[in-house]
């Protein structure tokens, strides 16, 4: 924006264009208002503005077949294709699954995905939608630490199709997984066996192809 603006807000603040980290993009902040005090130019010299009228934002999720690529790749194939499925909770139908395909069509003429697998919701022992406002929320960063992955695992599977909505409970999650670690355990018990058994054969067969060719004085 040479000539529009007298400094560039990024780069004084260390940011790298090139460098697509997380620690990267802390280092700004591009949500109003500081995102109009950045300006471009067009291909005719004119300064551009950041558009004043906004719409659902939905929409910014529905550029995701885009966006995921990013300018960088627009020329690979990658870059708004067609998925063969997405998943996601059925309180999506309005919101992303709608405005994927919305956008997909204006820009590329084509469907954003040719599947779609809803799942259902994650409700509080009653029933409840779970919510910061009800106080009702669980952080499932702190039930992974308490119960163990294979004990949440286990119990979402047993207590829900995936097109159903589970209602969680703490309780259940304790008791189930106490019930359920014999078998926890013996599976992650045959898939080490079946692993190093594996790992041991293929050992076994270099090695005694080895000592074949040395035998017949052609390798060693």
């Amino acid at each position: 924006a040479a000539g529009v603006m007298t400094s560039n807000p990024l780069k004084e603040k260390g940011f790298d264009p090139e460098d697509m980290s997380k620690e990267n993009y802390d280092k700004i902040d591009l949500h109003r208002p500081y995102v109009d005090e950045i300006y471009l130019v067009s291909d005719s010299g004119k300064k551009m503005t950041r558009e004043s009228d906004l719409i659902d934002v939905w929409f910014d999720s529905g550029s995701m077949p885009y966006a995921q690529e990013g300018l960088r790749g627009i020329d690979s194939p990658k870059f708004g294709c067609t998925a063969d499925f997405i998943a996601e909770g059925v309180d999506q139908t309005r919101g992303w699954f709608y405005t994927l395909h919305a956008i997909h069509t204006m820009v590329s003429g084509t469907c954003a995905f040719k599947r779609v697998i809803s799942n259902g919701l994650v409700l509080d022992k009653d029933g409840n939608k779970m919510s910061k406002r009800l106080g009702n929320a669980v952080d499932p960063f702190d039930q992974l630490d308490k119960f163990g992955a294979d004990a949440l695992r286990w119990y979402m599977l047993t207590n829900a199709q995936p097109w159903d909505n589970l209602r969680y409970d703490q309780e259940g999650v304790d008791e189930e997984g106490s019930s359920s670690e014999p078998y926890i355990i013996h599976t992650h018990s045959s898939r080490f066996m079946r692993t190093s058994t594996t790992s041991i054969l293929k050992h076994r067969q270099f090695h005694t192809s080895v000592v074949r060719k040395s035998t017949d004085g052609s390798s060693h």
